[in-house]
């Protein structure tokens, strides 16, 4: 596995759910119960791990209270378990001016299916290219651990 950071967007409107392997980047997936390529589902404004009663992956996730992205490494983590009525990556925005979502910093641990440690912070939720703005197209940072 690389060490290196990663940044990446995921384009994800209303009417699209995106499905992201850590490992893999964008996969397609036909049942996501079933499945267990995936680690992270990226939807209108939340973001599920693969993990749970309602999935088939092992992905764990852990918020860690405001600590600095550049300041992370590995250690103990206490590891939340994710699925479809529990997201394991809550509360990652405020509502900014005209109810934009604004990303709070918020440094997770995600654990792939495949049992490696991730870093990962939402940088952004909205593209912005020339005189306008895209909602939905999530911008990660994340290194592996």
């Amino acid at each position: 596995m690389d060490d290196a950071d990663d940044k990446g967007s995921k384009d994800n409107k209303a009417e699209k759910i995106v499905y992201y392997s850590l490992a893999n980047g964008v996969v397609t997936v036909d049942d996501e119960a079933t499945d267990a390529t995936w680690d992270l589902k990226f939807s209108q404004d939340g973001i599920v791990l693969n993990s749970g009663d309602d999935f088939a992956g092992s992905v764990k996730g852990a918020f860690l209270a405001e600590l600095p992205y550049d300041d992370i490494a590995t250690g103990g983590v206490n590891w939340a378990v994710g699925g479809a009525s529990v997201s394991a990556i809550p509360a990652w925005y405020t509502f900014g001016e005209g109810f934009s979502l604004v990303s709070l910093g918020h440094v997770y641990i995600v654990r792939t299916a495949e049992g490696y440690p991730v870093k990962m912070e939402i940088v952004d939720y909205y593209h912005t290219p020339v005189d306008t703005q895209v909602s939905g197209w999530y911008t990660i940072q994340w290194a592996y651990l």
